[in-house]
């Protein structure tokens, strides 16, 4: 037979009701396919067991089957690989004749192995191909514990190093990776010159556990409770006793426009307290202003024959 595709990977995604996955690539024995099994949302494998989690029908030099034993749930993806063995069992005797088939298969599985040595080297980190040099890692014994990075030839050497793009020293990595305050204030050279004081409120609000105790340790009054923790901006003026912002609606911050002819008078809307401003004016000239604060309900602006009022007032309470 022939090998006319490069195919030699299936990835299936599961449902909970299939449990059949064709396999269209040519493999030539149970043994020689792995399956892996992902959990698609954390990226967990699992290899999979022939038998226990899997049969195989086909191959042999032919396309086949893999079914699971359990239905695979919809979440996780089965990925089947051809895995040939990197092994050659067939012995020629000289003087034999020369079996076509056992020959050709023989070089079936050579191009097998060939196809899946450049899968996997397609997943690898690779240099470019006009690189003039092939890098090589330190030792593990040198790299342990340490982050990969380049030299300024592009030489891959074992770094203290950081997750930041901005290189770090060991000193600076030795402080970050202390334990606890004092560690750090050690390796500062600090001593205890950063250390508040027992006793006082600093150091009674860093030792805080909640916020709420942050806040007595500061003597917060009931108001600057309820103010640093209000939800929103209203409540925040709620805390303090601040006037509503101006709104059409009935309620704290309604606004109102004040207009009184003549020999008319002009009463604030009842409840709460309101501030008010208006102008009179006489024969259209005019007279005089008026800003004050009244209950709501009060009567703030009468006019005679020939006056007449204008302005407007605000619920602040």
């Amino acid at each position: 037979m022939t090998i006319a595709t490069t195919a030699s990977r299936v990835d299936y995604t599961g449902n909970g009701v299939t449990t059949a996955f064709p396999v269209p690539f040519v493999f030539f024995a149970a043994s020689e396919l792995r399956v892996i099994q992902r959990v698609i949302a954390t990226g967990v494998e699992t290899v999979l067991t022939l038998s226990t989690h899997y049969t195989v029908a086909g191959g042999n030099g032919a396309s086949g089957t893999v079914t699971a034993v359990t239905a695979p749930p919809a979440t996780v993806q089965w990925t089947i690989l051809r895995n040939t063995a990197r092994t050659q069992l067939t012995d020629f005797t000289v003087g034999d004749p020369l079996p076509a088939d056992t020959l050709e298969r023989g070089l079936d599985r050579i191009t097998a192995l060939v196809q899946e040595n450049e899968r996997d080297q397609a997943r690898a980190l690779r240099v470019a191909e006009t690189d003039t040099f092939a890098p090589v890692l330190p030792t593990a014994q040198a790299r342990a514990g340490l982050y990969l990075a380049f030299d300024a030839n592009g030489v891959p050497v074992a770094t203290p190093g950081s997750t930041s793009v901005i290189p770090t020293t060991t000193w600076s990595a030795t402080l970050l990776l202390q334990s606890s305050a004092t560690g750090a204030r050690s390796h500062l050279g600090l001593g205890s010159a950063a250390v508040l004081p027992a006793g006082t409120a600093g150091a009674a609000v860093m030792a805080a556990a909640t916020a709420a105790a942050a806040r007595t340790a500061i003597g917060a009054t009931a108001t600057g409770s309820a103010l640093v923790t209000a939800a929103d901006a209203a409540a925040a003026r709620t805390a303090i006793v601040a006037p509503a912002t101006p709104s059409g609606a009935a309620g704290p911050g309604q606004w109102v426009q004040i207009s009184v002819g003549p020999s008319s008078s002009y009463t604030l809307p009842a409840g709460g307290t309101w501030a008010f401003f208006f102008a009179s004016y006489s024969s259209g000239a005019f007279n005089n202003a008026v800003a004050s604060i009244a209950a709501g309900g009060t009567t703030i602006a009468s006019t005679g024959p020939t006056n007449a009022a204008g302005g407007f007032a605000w619920r602040i309470r």
